[in-house]
């Protein structure tokens, strides 16, 4: 197997127009694609409406190449976006592809990608241990179909889970169903919170007697080096994609991270550079910024 990630430009939230001509011309089989990852523009709070956007004119897209009804789109491929820029970030959006029929020569390792789904969450569920445990199996299943053998060999595990509206809430509690928090914005971070300590105990990173709900947002001691978590209105699972390294992959691409200490860390970034044979000057010569 052989992953490439192809990384265009967002103009507006409904700009799918890179991945269109990429499509067009032959540099990316859309029966390939399995998961898109982006930032997107919008405020990133409960009531951004630009991740599902995007994610809808995706969907359109892909579906339509393919022959498939957008909505099953959405079934197979994880399409997870943050929302928020604030003059930081460019918006913008990752296409990974894989080709199964490429072999791997088993002499060094290659990026791998793994993708997997949870069963559909509920407001009682955010926040919770049911939410913990689906997602460390979740973790599980992608790690398992993209031939990851060690969590050493996970570099990167995104997530995107469920918000709720107020109106939801209110819902829920009607049904006689409990929540971790009546406040949409918290229970975004309960989610979140949530999540990513289910991917440190699928990857060892906490013992399973810490994994628990008691930790969510109360012990900091607690966390996963490598997850990244999102939650918006536009889904209802977790979904999970887990990227590393791999024997059975092949191709010129390849993984590694660093913990930042805090938003200033440079150390890291160099350091993170070095581990990849890149220069730990803060900019990167030209000549190895156009590698691949």
């Amino acid at each position: 197997m052989r992953a490439d990630v192809h990384r265009f430009s967002l103009k507006d939230p409904s700009d799918v127009s890179g991945l269109r001509e990429a499509i067009e011309q032959g540099v990316i089989d859309p029966v390939k694609i399995v998961a898109v990852i982006g930032k997107t523009h919008g405020n990133g709070l409960v009531n951004d409406y630009t991740r599902g956007y995007l994610t809808l004119c995706l969907s359109q897209l892909i579906g339509g190449r393919i022959g498939v009804p957008a909505e099953s789109v959405g079934k197979r491929v994880p399409f997870i976006f943050s929302g928020g820029v604030e003059g930081v970030l460019s918006p913008h959006y990752a296409v990974f592809t894989v080709d199964p029929d490429i072999s791997a020569t088993g002499q060094e390792k290659s990026l791998a990608v793994g993708v997997a789904f949870t069963p559909e969450l509920s407001v009682s569920d955010i926040g919770r241990q049911r939410q913990i445990e689906l997602t460390a199996e979740a973790v599980g299943q992608a790690m398992a179909s993209a031939g990851i053998m060690s969590p050493d060999d996970v570099h990167f595990v995104q997530v995107k889970g469920p918000a709720f509206t107020r109106g939801d809430i209110v819902a829920a509690a009607s049904a006689g169903l409990s929540y971790a928090t009546d406040d949409p914005g918290k229970l975004m971070g309960f989610g979140r919170a949530a999540s990513a300590l289910g991917v440190a105990k699928a990857l060892g990173e906490v013992p399973a007697s810490q994994a628990q709900e008691a930790a969510v947002l109360h012990d900091f001691r607690v966390y996963s080096s490598v997850a990244s978590v999102s939650a918006g209105i536009e889904v209802r699972v977790n979904e999970i994609i887990v990227a590393g390294l791999s024997y059975a992959w092949s191709g010129p691409l390849t993984i590694a991270h660093r913990s930042m200490q805090d938003a200033l860390d440079i150390v890291s970034v160099t350091d993170l550079a070095r581990d990849l044979g890149l220069s730990p000057a803060p900019q990167v010569p030209a000549a190895q910024a156009s590698q691949r």
